[in-house]
């Protein structure tokens, strides 16, 4: 069964005040429009996030596999299953998302779920860097069709 809003009016309080983070992209990369969920768990307002670059608060290693989901998108190919992580404004924590996302009209319009948040200062020690975590956390890209996430909680 479909969801139908009957007003723009009732769109738009789905949309800002879902507990899901919604996000809408520009086909180069930049936010449209999110909402609350998304901004308040990075530590943003939605203005600030607003014409931002994707790519400004992602982190630096999940830029080229975004890069290649995008182009995915662009093929009009729904997108699930999908993990990368966001910097948190003035932290040194990041949070890992799970996203769903389709092409509509050029733009990408995607829903996530924060999966987990990571700090950042790891002890050197441990000898953890970005890279090294992307070993932990295993990505699942599936195109087409929905599948179960796979994410071991290894942390």
């Amino acid at each position: 069964m479909g969801l139908c809003f009957s007003t723009q009016k009732q769109y738009k309080s789905f949309f800002i005040n879902s507990p899901e983070a919604f996000v809408i992209v520009s086909s180069n990369g930049y936010f449209l429009k999110v909402n609350n969920s998304f901004s308040k768990l990075l530590n943003y307002t939605v203005e600030e996030l607003k014409g931002k670059s994707i790519f400004d608060v992602m982190v630096p290693e999940d830029h080229e596999p975004t890069r290649g989901v995008m182009k995915l998108l662009d093929n009009k190919k729904p997108l699930y299953n999908f993990t990368n992580r966001y910097l948190k404004k003035n932290s040194s924590k990041f949070v890992i998302f799970h996203w769903t996302a389709h092409n509509i009209d050029g733009d990408y319009y995607a829903c996530a779920k924060p999966v987990r948040i990571i700090e950042t200062t790891i002890p050197v020690a441990d000898g953890y860097t970005f890279n090294t975590i992307d070993h932990i956390i295993e990505r699942r890209l599936v195109v087409g069709e929905p599948n179960d996430v796979n994410i071991r909680d290894s942390f």
